[in-house]
């Protein structure tokens, strides 16, 4: 040990003589307190971009949502009410959260979706949740998530009546009387992964931050949405999951018959059935999701000319899309099926035609 602290400050003397390079110019000297303005000023901008990217997924998702609620295979009553609370946040960011959403004591409404029931009986973005129905307002840990779970209950036992809101708005208390509206039964989240995705789940659709910035127009990001709610309006994930069990029993019995000639497989029966049947079709449903997401798109008054142009945008993000097809279509097969749908679409609107999807010929 002492052999090593001797050789340890030989080594730090010997670097007192090396003739360190250094920079050449007087850059500005930064304060502490400077860059702990700045700092504050950059997580205000985090969360302010962060409210902005879901408002932006919302107020679309809403529209579509509700045009297509007879198309969706799940649908129910909505008013567009949207929950928030600072304690909910850390708390070394709870104050910045709080001024740049807006929210004060307890549950607050972050923002509501352009032409939502909510935004149309008047409420608005920064009003504070006193009652709903004549239930307090609950406070403390998960509050806002509280609420949300009660006014689905509320709205799923008497979808056609009208919620009534008490909220506190300059220090006055007002009372607002929300008619539901129908709408597809699928909850839209944004998610902070960096791959730019979208997915859906079956009971919600997922928009990654990434997506929405390469979706530089609503109707593009609208596209995005409409492809996710049609796999689930379609029940893709439902008939995925189908497939797997029929195709993964089918391997498992193999399995059983080669056991029961004494012959292990190890379940390779098994998992060969089930990556079969997760693969089964599946670039035909991501067809079928662009197909339908189509005509989602079209009914909630978007405009579909040239929205195709979004795929040339992906395929900047991942080039190998344009000619490999995986478990999906080819980027320049999807930019040429959308551009073919959007004039069937118009061929509908022209003859005066209902906008609904072709049936697939038996």
């Amino acid at each position: 040990m002492g052999d090593m602290k001797r050789t340890l400050v030989v080594a730090f003397a010997a670097l007192g003589l090396i003739a360190w390079v250094d920079p050449k110019t007087a850059a500005p000297t930064v304060s502490k307190d400077e860059a702990a303005a700045e700092a504050r000023q950059q997580a205000l901008y985090v969360q302010r971009s962060r409210l902005r990217d879901e408002r932006r997924v919302n107020d679309i998702a809403f529209r579509i949502e509700v045009a297509n609620q007879d198309l969706c295979a799940a649908r129910r009553a909505v008013t567009g009410l949207r929950f928030d609370a600072k304690d909910e946040y850390d708390v070394k960011i709870r104050d910045i959260a709080a001024e740049a959403i807006g929210l004060g004591e307890g549950v607050s409404i972050p923002y509501l979706p352009v032409g939502s029931p909510a935004a149309s009986a008047g409420l608005l973005a920064g009003d504070q949740l006193v009652s709903v129905n004549g239930e307090a307002a609950p406070t403390g840990k998960n509050a806002s998530a509280k609420v949300s779970r009660r006014v689905r209950e509320i709205l799923d036992k008497a979808p056609e009546q009208p919620l009534t809101v008490v909220v506190r708005r300059g220090g006055e208390d007002r009372t607002f009387a929300i008619t539901p509206t129908l709408a597809c039964a699928y909850e839209v989240i944004v998610d902070d992964g960096k791959d730019v995705n979208a997915f859906a789940d079956g009971k919600a659709i997922h928009i990654q931050r990434s997506i929405i910035k390469v979706a530089n127009s609503d109707e593009e990001l609208a596209l995005v949405i409409s492809h996710e709610l049609a796999h689930n309006g379609q029940k893709h994930i439902e008939a995925k999951k189908a497939n797997v069990r029929m195709a993964g029993l089918g391997g498992l019995l193999l399995d059983g018959v080669a056991a029961a000639g004494g012959v292990d497989t190890g379940g390779f029966f098994t998992k060969t059935g089930v990556r079969m049947g997760a693969n089964h079709a599946s670039v035909e449903f991501e067809q079928e999701a662009d197909y339908v997401g189509m005509y989602y798109l079209a009914r909630a008054d978007y405009a579909i000319e040239g929205v195709e142009d979004f795929w040339r945008k992906m395929a900047v993000e991942s080039p190998d899309m344009i000619y490999v097809k995986s478990s999906h279509p080819t980027s320049s097969s999807r930019f040429v099926a959308i551009a073919a749908t959007a004039r069937e679409i118009q061929a509908k609107r022209g003859a005066g035609e209902p906008l609904i999807p072709n049936p697939r010929p038996n």
